[in-house]
């Protein structure tokens, strides 16, 4: 493998890069969801059963020792609630701090698009550069070349385009499967702000 991405030649560098990037950031975002789908099952029935025995403190105390989305929220209707914020007041602060959430939550997505479109141009500029090497040297011999080392020379200089495709095309599908999750998270943390101002009303 690394002698192909030696022959790839130095372009091959760049997109490298550009395959970490993409690596970092989805596995990065994938462990964020998956954080949030084990906190979201157990944390509101837990928030609630504190509401019920009317332990606010006990609700606080709980939402600040966990992190993501959910607890901020739920923390920040708890206060809002204790402010004597109404109904309409709490609405208001579900939907600020989702706002801000959703903004957490698509953080560094956006470079996602950038590496699967810059990773096939340049390997596409890899191979262009690779092909017009291969043809100068067959000018150079005056078309006196073995059809070998042409068919040699042409290979490697399709190693760039390969390799921007083989970054660019999983990067494409990690990228609108996680735009996905982003939509069904700000979704769920909606519906759960809706379920705990419920609770927070009927009190």
């Amino acid at each position: 493998m690394f002698d192909y991405f030696i022959k790839g030649g130095p372009l091959m560098y760049p997109i490298g890069i550009l395959s970490l990037i993409s690596l970092t950031i989805i596995i990065e975002r994938t462990y964020h969801f998956l954080r949030f789908r084990s906190c979201s099952q157990r944390l509101l029935p837990r928030v609630i059963s504190f509401i019920k025995k009317r332990d606010w403190k006990g609700v606080e105390d709980h939402l600040k020792r966990e992190s993501g989305p959910l607890p901020r929220l739920l923390l920040a209707l708890t206060q809002g609630h204790r402010e004597g914020e109404g109904e309409k007041g709490l609405k208001e602060v579900a939907k600020l701090v989702t706002s801000k959430e959703i903004s957490r939550m698509e953080r560094h997505l956006s470079l996602l698009p950038m590496v699967y479109q810059l990773a096939p141009l340049l390997g596409l500029l890899g191979t262009v550069a690779g092909m017009i090497k291969a043809f100068q040297v067959i000018e150079r011999v005056g078309g006196k070349v073995n059809a070998l080392v042409l068919a040699g020379g042409i290979w490697e200089a399709m190693i760039t385009t390969a390799a921007g495709l083989i970054v660019a095309i999983p990067t494409a599908f990690c990228y609108h499967f996680l735009e996905r999750k982003v939509e069904r998270t700000a979704k769920e943390i909606k519906d759960t702000a809706t379920e705990f101002i419920f609770a927070l009303r009927n009190m």
